[in-house]
């Protein structure tokens, strides 16, 4: 559909429903391939009409540290100013981001919000023994030694820029240490790149770890995965985590998740630490969608 067919059909929707709330997901180049949505604060201005409206920022501009690429910080300049004409022609009630960085950026910019991250995207299942002994067998670990190892896995994508050998040598150390054997898992839906990647890291470490790859499950069968688990490992930066709904599960799922370092911001590093320690700390109830529910909630009134 053309971007004013789309807009007609959600303000037919809109005045069916008569909400008291509107809340805009806001994925700037979801509503542009180059992410340059101009006259967007206008469209949406006019679903609003006399309604309230929040803006959850997903994504915000590129291009806002002095280290960026000139092509972002171009390209983000006229990016900021359809974001702010949008916050201004709609005269937003409450503004949101999902994580610390963005806060902190929006904040520079004179734009307050508060931060509400994502869920996690798997619900706890119930313990399911012989599914676990399975695994484990998959894995080629006796249930009577599991205590003698630590298994370690990834959910969903992987990416090369993740450098997940690092991280899989620093456990090998520790479990050397230890007296300990490792393994390392992934599952969820993983690209082909994701896939080769995966290979890469089994080739490399063949001899030292064992692995296996259990592709797209359902939801009960991840969960309990991640039971089994004992580290998590998350392809996000540490600066985006609250964008993560896996990193969310995995600490729904009371594990310890090792992050990737994530890009150097020289204007936000220590807000990105602070945040990061923030993230990490949380207790695992607080990542439930009924807790995330009710803080959205409470924002809204």
């Amino acid at each position: 559909w053309s971007s004013s067919r789309r807009f007609l059909q959600a303000k037919v929707w809109l005045d069916e429903i008569n909400p008291d709330w509107l809340s805009l997901q806001f994925v700037i180049y979801a509503f542009h391939p180059k992410g340059l949505p101009f006259g967007l604060g206008s469209k949406i201005s006019g679903l609003v009409k006399g309604r309230r409206l929040h803006v959850m920022f997903h994504e915000i501009w590129i291009g806002f540290t002095t280290i960026s690429p000139m092509k972002h910080k171009i390209l983000g300049f006229f990016q900021k100013r359809i974001i702010k004409n949008l916050l201004t022609s709609t005269d937003a009630d409450l503004v949101s981001t999902s994580n610390g960085l963005y806060q902190a950026v929006l904040l520079n910019n004179n734009i307050e919000s508060s931060i509400l991250p994502l869920f996690s995207n798997i619900p706890l299942a119930a313990s399911d023994d012989a599914y676990q002994k399975k695994v484990l067998g998959q894995l080629n670990i006796d249930p009577g030694e599991r205590h003698r190892w630590k298994i370690m896995g990834y959910f969903g994508s992987l990416y090369p820029d993740a450098a997940l050998e690092h991280a899989l040598e620093e456990e090998l150390l520790c479990n050397d240490r230890e007296g300990k054997s490792l393994a390392f898992i992934g599952f969820g839906r993983t690209d082909e790149n994701g896939l080769k990647e995966f290979r890469r890291l089994q080739n490399m470490f063949s001899e030292q770890i064992n692995f296996h790859h259990f592709g797209e499950l359902p939801s009960e069968r991840i969960s309990q995965l991640m039971q089994i688990m004992d580290l998590g490992i998350s392809c996000t930066p540490r600066q985006h985590l609250g964008k993560s709904g896996v990193f969310a599960a995995m600490k729904h799922h009371r594990l310890e998740v090792k992050t990737p370092q994530g890009s150097h911001i020289p204007e936000y590093d220590q807000e990105i630490k602070k945040y990061h320690e923030e993230m990490v700390s949380r207790p695992a109830e607080d990542w439930a969608v009924a807790n995330i529910s009710r803080k959205f909630l409470h924002l809204l009134k």
